[in-house]
């Protein structure tokens, strides 16, 4: 098989990831609770990560083979239509948990429990990124209330609405 041309992504990641967690069981007669907590959070630094935004290419020009350039990383092509437009999302998740294991009798334990977990909206430190505003979920979730077409549906919209200067959202007032 002749290679042709091969492109590869060109992509930038900086990722932290932070996480916590604490989880203590407590004996008491015929019960044994479990509590616990957990802390996720994630920054990421992103540049040209998805694959229309960089490209290396890598054909026969070189050394005669198009696979043989890739192995010895003689690119024939570069492509970054927008440079390296980077973005700098976060996320945060987090959970706690309550159960209790009661033990009735020797052939019967019942179990009770309530876990509580909270997924953050992913946003961008520096208002770079943007991402769909879900309408329906009220205004702290959804991040506003979607598009309303004339005929009374909404749709998603795009967060934020505009960037202003060096990337900052523009907040209405």
């Amino acid at each position: 098989m002749e290679w042709q041309n091969i492109l590869l992504p060109c992509s930038y990641d900086r990722m932290n990831t932070y996480q916590f967690g604490n989880h203590l069981s407590y004996f008491k007669g015929k019960h044994n609770f479990k509590f616990g907590a957990e802390y996720y959070g994630l920054t990421i630094e992103r540049g040209a990560a998805n694959l229309e935004e960089g490209l290396l290419g890598f054909s026969a020009v070189q050394t005669g083979n198009a696979f043989a350039s890739f192995l010895l990383g003689r690119m024939n092509t570069t492509q970054t239509p927008e440079g390296l437009p980077l973005t700098f999302p976060r996320a945060q998740r987090g959970g706690a948990y309550i159960n209790d294991d009661w033990k009735v009798s020797s052939r019967l334990t019942v179990n009770l429990g309530l876990r509580y977990d909270s997924n953050g909206w992913p946003v961008d430190r520096q208002g770079l990124q943007r991402t769909l505003s879900i309408p329906g979920l009220g205004g702290a979730i959804g991040r506003g209330a979607g598009f309303r077409k004339p005929n009374g549906d909404i749709i998603p919209n795009v967060f934020p609405e505009q960037l202003g200067e060096a990337g900052a959202v523009k907040v209405a007032h």
